[in-house]
């Protein structure tokens, strides 16, 4: 199931862009947001915002807006 292979995405990655899983899933970003919609009301996922600043990133990271966190077992 496209679910399944959702959350072993995030699971073994533990956090990721909507960007990131979009093309890991080769999906659009809106039916990947959906299954995340998914993960978050079962509390197994939380949606956060990136803690760069407009000036830049200092972690080295790149994304593209909210991290997705695997927080679940």
């Amino acid at each position: 199931m496209i679910l399944q292979r959702l959350k072993t995405t995030l699971r073994t990655r533990r956090e990721a862009s909507l960007g990131d899983l979009s093309r890991e899933m080769e999906a659009a970003p809106e039916a990947v947001e959906t299954m995340l919609d998914h993960w978050i009301a079962r509390g197994q996922v939380e949606k956060r915002a990136p803690a760069c600043s407009k000036s830049g990133c200092s972690c080295g990271k790149k994304t593209d807006g909210a991290l997705y966190v695997w927080t679940g077992t």
